[in-house]
């Protein structure tokens, strides 16, 4: 399957531009300090992008920022909507 060339680059850059929530719970994931899972941050989902992700395990974790208004809530239940249903794949 051919990965969105959009969708990776965005998630680059949201890996560059982390907000503080994120990179508190990125220091707890990584290096398989959780459970000895691995973890991918910012990872394409479909047309999304993931917060984390172990594929292992089928886990994404989304982390909601200050930012988040009610259309941001909307697209949020949107996104886990698809992601619990298996609609979405890597």
């Amino acid at each position: 399957m051919r990965r969105n060339q959009f969708m990776v680059q965005r998630a680059q850059e949201l890996r560059a531009n982390q907000n503080s929530a994120e990179a508190r719970v990125w220091s707890i994931l990584r290096a398989r300090r959780m459970a000895g899972l691995k973890f991918r941050r910012q990872h394409v989902l479909g047309m999304y992008v993931a917060d984390f992700v172990c594929l292992k395990a089928k886990l994404v974790i989304e982390i909601d920022g200050d930012t988040h208004d009610e259309e941001a809530h909307l697209k949020d239940a949107k996104r886990i909507a698809s992601f619990a249903s298996g609609t979405t794949t890597c």
